[in-house]
């Protein structure tokens, strides 16, 4: 009987594993803010630190928000001394790695928003990595900085 035991508590763990790794999500998200901006304004950014807490490589593939027409990944590129935005088809968190999406870098596009958004209010984004899996983060909006 101890023997089974064993083999059951070993059998359990084998299946529980997968749904214990499941359940944390692998991208971990800190400083997440979007600046507040003037009401007349149809474009807002966001900025956060994005840590990779998995072994392997994570890209993000999409990123949806039920606030906005369109949300989409930019760099500022500079280009013959001029600065402009390139669109990014994923971006890349390599394994155990954080990357920052600042002003002036690499950001998130917030394209027409379907409200105006106020210091306090929250907007709500989902990513869906490459593995198929999305995970929903909340930005803050804060009072920008002049």
């Amino acid at each position: 009987m101890n023997q089974f035991i064993r083999h059951l508590i070993l059998i359990l763990g084998l299946l529980l594993t997968p749904l214990a790794n499941s359940a944390a999500p692998a991208l971990s998200i800190n400083g997440a803010y979007s600046p507040e901006a003037p009401p007349v304004v149809k474009v807002l950014a966001a900025y956060m630190m994005i840590e990779n807490k998995s072994a392997n490589e994570i890209k993000i593939t999409a990123i949806q928000s039920p606030d906005f027409d369109q949300v989409e990944i930019h760099r500022i590129d500079s280009h013959d001394g001029m600065m402009r935005m390139v669109k990014q088809e994923h971006l890349t968190i390599p394994a155990g790695k954080v990357i920052s999406l600042s002003p002036g870098e690499l950001h998130i596009m917030l394209l027409q928003p379907h409200r105006t958004f106020k210091d306090g209010d929250v907007i709500s984004l989902q990513l869906t990595l490459n593995n198929g899996t999305q995970q929903t983060i909340n930005v803050p909006v804060r009072k920008r900085n002049l």
